[in-house]
């Protein structure tokens, strides 16, 4: 982590993506802990996702002269939604226990980012279209109202063929679990049980530890980015959204939160 926040070096041109995943780690890192040793790391990861937040509310991959620049990502505002939930979540609890939420002033941008993915997913962005359903149903008592419906049921329709094994897609997949977890009812009932199961087969039993076994191979639109090892990693991310979150929208983790400007 540098001095201004950003986790790895930003001599490629995707390094706020993997920046906003491992602010995510270290923030639920720290709302599992409470621990000081993860504190200091995830505010200054904090400050430096909403420095690189463009002025469209959404972020860009980043690029390769380390500034945050350029049109905005669907995968890397995905990823930078989530954690500010998280946050928001772990501020909420705060405001519970008589403390000020430190998060004053986001909610406006968190509106404009979701009409930015909504657009981005009627453009045919199904990454786009499962965080928009995720955010839109992550608000304070969301109704699970017709629209939200019919969101999700284009998401199942677009992301169904890409859950059997042969074409299974990792990043995609992820996603769409994450928003029809929260939508919930006949949708979820009808997807879920598929894409466990083509995660569970897509696993790799052969080799040994140090190459293949237990791992999955690089698939679908992310396959690049992610690798070997962020593959698995979001194999077992998916696997866990049941225990990982409720159908408030964010992680399960004590009260405990770093700030936002």
């Amino acid at each position: 982590q540098d001095v201004e926040g950003c986790f790895g070096p930003r001599t490629s041109s995707h390094y706020n993506y993997g920046h906003a995943i491992a602010t995510l780690a270290m923030v639920e890192a720290y709302g599992m802990t409470k621990s000081a040793l993860y504190s200091k790391s995830a505010q200054k990861a904090l400050d430096f996702l909403a420095n690189a937040q463009l002025p469209s509310s959404v972020w860009s991959r980043g690029s390769a002269d380390g500034v945050a620049t350029g049109a905005g990502d669907a995968s890397t505002t995905a990823w930078a939604s989530l954690c500010l939930a998280d946050v928001r979540r772990m501020n909420a609890a705060e405001g519970q226990a008589g403390r000020s939420p430190m998060l004053e002033g986001h909610d406006r941008r968190r509106e404009e980012t979701l009409a930015w993915l909504a657009k981005a997913s009627e453009a045919g962005d199904a990454i786009a279209g499962a965080s928009a359903l995720f955010l839109a149903l992550e608000r304070p008592q969301a109704a699970r109202d017709v629209e939200s419906v019919r969101a999700a049921e284009r998401l199942l329709a677009a992301l169904s063929p890409s859950i059997e094994v042969a074409a299974l897609d990792l990043g995609r997949g992820h996603w769409a679990t994450i928003a029809l977890f929260q939508a919930g009812g006949e949708v979820w009932k009808r997807w879920d049980p598929r894409f466990v199961r083509g995660v569970v087969d897509a696993q790799r039993h052969d080799g040994d530890f140090c190459t293949t076994k237990g791992s999955f191979d690089p698939s679908g639109a992310e396959a690049e980015a992610f690798g070997r090892v962020g593959s698995t990693a979001l194999g077992a991310l998916s696997l866990e959204v049941h225990h990982r979150y409720d159908r408030g929208g964010v992680a399960q983790t004590p009260a405990a939160s770093p700030s936002v400007p």
